[in-house]
Parts: C-alpha cells; structure tokens; sequence
C-alpha cells in the first residue's frame, strides 16, 4: 500500500499524536512528519519530538510548491487505491 515513504522517499518517518490546551486536552493534532538527514542536520541533529516541536518554534514552513506536489502525488496514489479497490470488488 502507498505511503508517505512511496510519497517523499524519507530516511525517516516520525508519526505522533498532540492533544493539548493550556490545562486540559482541546484539540488532536496528528503529525505524519517524512525526515531527511538535511533536515536533521539543520536542526543539529534532533529527533522526533523535539524536532517537531523546534521547527513551529522557528517558523519553519514547507515550501509551498512543494507541499502541492506532495499532495498532487498523493491524489494519484489514492485514486490509483480506489481505482484497484473497486475492480477487486467486481
């Protein structure tokens, strides 16, 4: 099955839960965040949680562009899903 690895080719793929508010849980975040050593290595080499938690903190945003073509390849994989699920079905 496709995934954020067939989508991004990272070396890893963080995935978390964040439920917070300042005294109680408000709101679900889910973070499905694919790493690369450069990004890493731009962050001195943290990891999952912390690196999820600097990268808001310094208003690191993905390129635009690049999170179309993210989503555009991810449309064509999900149809690509649907498309062999309902011929399976038939």
């Amino acid at each position: 099955m496709p995934s954020v690895e067939t989508l991004c080719r990272p070396e890893q793929t963080y995935v978390c839960m964040w439920s917070h508010d300042r005294d109680a849980r408000k709101h679900l975040h889910t973070a499905v965040q694919p790493v690369i050593a450069e990004v890493r290595a731009r962050y001195g080499g943290l990891r999952s949680e912390q690196l999820q938690a600097r990268m808001p903190a310094d208003d690191d945003e993905p390129d635009i562009t690049e999170a179309e073509q993210v989503c555009e390849g991810a449309r064509e994989l999900f149809r690509a899903i649907t498309d062999n699920s309902a011929e399976d079905r038939s």
